[in-house]
């Protein structure tokens, strides 16, 4: 069930938070760039692929190669400067690309021998051929739009990745339940797991008010969660939790957190924008 920002009871206490003060500036529009090619409508801000209509799945790595393909569309892009930004900060070898830009053909439906969309210039890189027909969408709403980034794992004693992601999912799922948020799925968000972090960066290209990022360490299986609410105009917290737990319920735990973690973002996301 949905629920509204103005339901939320702001007089609640807010013990698992701490606020941090500062500055408060309008946060201004941010109009969507649709890429159109074929069959096919690309928005690149959500990072979404349509194929007549309907959404194609697609991994990151190659998602981000067609993002930057299709902006340099007219030059060829090298091998070296693909690598360089489409895995930045992460070493790779050309396999990655080669892996990377199967896929992305295959979801396009271009052919690897007649190469209409994607084309490879022996010796020199790749370029992105196919027609391209570019529109800006209506501005979305900043202020109560929300990107929830990847969770650091701070050196758990085993690996628990999968329960970090799954948390960040929970959160994703909590906050996408208020029908006045803007919530970025959770496949552009995990766009940047490897990507420094550089919120103000992030939330441009994701045209977002605000980013929840967060980290889980502990020991054996006992965990502590840190999550904070960011501000996208400044870098500034509006709020930070710590929640305690144990791996031995962990999808009890997942929830718990979440709800708690979903209230409070949402609370201080609607007492800004007033």
């Amino acid at each position: 069930m949905s629920q509204s920002l103005s339901s939320l009871p702001w007089s609640q206490q807010r013990s698992s938070t701490q606020p941090v003060s500062g500055p408060h500036e309008a946060h201004p529009s941010i109009a969507a760039t649709i890429y159109r090619f074929r069959t096919f409508e690309f928005d690149v801000q959500q990072s979404e692929l349509r194929g007549d209509g309907h959404l194609i799945e697609l991994h990151c790595t190659p998602m981000r190669l067609l993002a930057y393909l299709i902006r340099n569309r007219d030059r060829v892009v090298s091998k070296e400067e693909i690598l360089d930004h489409v895995w930045t900060g992460t070493a790779v070898s050309e396999s990655a690309l080669t892996s990377a830009l199967w896929e992305l053909r295959r979801a396009v439906r271009d052919d690897g021998k007649l190469q209409e969309i994607v084309r490879t210039e022996r010796g020199r890189g790749f370029r992105f051929v196919a027609p391209v027909e570019e529109s800006i969408s209506g501005p979305s709403t900043p202020g109560t739009s929300i990107a929830i980034l990847p969770f650091l794992d701070l050196g758990l004693d085993i690996d628990h990745e999968h329960f970090v992601d799954g948390l960040v999912e929970e959160i994703t799922h909590c906050l996408s339940q208020f029908e006045d948020l803007l919530v970025v799925s959770r496949t552009s968000s995990f766009a940047y797991r490897d990507s420094p972090r550089n919120i103000r960066a992030i939330a441009s290209e994701l045209g977002v008010g605000s980013i929840v990022e967060g980290s889980v360490r502990g020991s054996g299986h006992e965990i502590r969660i840190i999550v904070q609410l960011i501000r996208a105009g400044d870098g500034y917290h509006l709020w930070s939790g710590c929640y305690d737990g144990s791996l031995d319920r962990p999808l009890e735990l997942q929830r718990e957190t979440a709800c708690e973690v979903a209230a409070r973002t949402a609370e201080q996301i609607a007492s800004s924008c007033r």
